[in-house]
């Protein structure tokens, strides 16, 4: 009887010492997998916060080379020519047989010298205006102001080209389009070797012309020849 009693103590003892040493077991697995999936979980979260510096930095030095090439594109600039024609929020303007496109905005401030104050509603076409304001890499101009003014009495303009034609005081010259040059007796010749005559603009030479563009005629005050 006592055998048996003996016998079952020592299997309580054992199941005892078996769940202790159960829980001694799982609590050091535990420990070591916590442990172990730190350490992994550490190296991807530093690796993680390392790739969002670098990204960070990335966009920094994107929006500073962006900035610096909108600075680039947008500069203070003038455009001064006669309207031809008059949009909703734009202006075109003649400036030197060339289109220039004027933005209009709710900034664009308007003056003058006239007793009326301009405004952009009383602009008309054939008005001498003088724009200021922002170019973007498209030549379109964003005016901050806009003052209407006499037309200068001649706007001279430099042509260079190849000669296509002399005949007597009229002159052919190839540029990007043909163009007549009139000569009279106050054009200026002036050649690579010192003064010159019409005689020495010959058929084939480059020659450099200033002159006022009157009906797409070159009226010429000089005339400078490539010897």
């Amino acid at each position: 009887m006592r055998i048996k009693k003996l016998e079952s103590r020592i299997k309580v003892i054992f199941y005892i010492y078996s769940i202790v040493f159960f829980f001694i077991l799982y609590s050091l697995f535990s420990s070591f997998a916590f442990a172990v999936d730190s350490t992994q979980s550490a190296s991807p979260s530093s690796s993680l916060q390392t790739k969002l510096k670098e990204l960070r930095d990335d966009i920094a030095s994107k929006a500073a080379e962006f900035k610096a090439e909108v600075s680039g594109k947008l500069q203070n600039k003038a455009y001064f020519g006669a309207i031809k024609t008059k949009a909703e929020e734009s202006l075109i303007l003649v400036i030197q047989d060339n289109n220039k496109t004027v933005k209009i905005n709710e900034f664009t401030e308007f003056g003058g010298s006239s007793k009326i104050k301009p405004t952009f509603k009383n602009l008309e076409v054939g008005n001498f205006v003088v724009a200021l304001g922002d170019v973007d890499e498209t030549d379109i101009l964003t005016a901050k102001k806009i003052i209407k003014t006499t037309p200068p009495a001649e706007i001279k303009q430099i042509y260079f080209g190849e000669v296509l034609a002399v005949n007597e005081n009229m002159i052919t010259l190839k540029t990007d389009k043909n163009l007549a040059v009139s000569t009279n007796n106050q054009t200026i010749f002036k050649t690579s070797k010192g003064d010159g005559t019409l005689k020495n603009i010959k058929i084939g030479k480059k020659i450099v012309v200033s002159g006022v563009n009157k009906n797409n005629i070159i009226k010429s005050s000089l005339i400078y020849s490539f010897n």
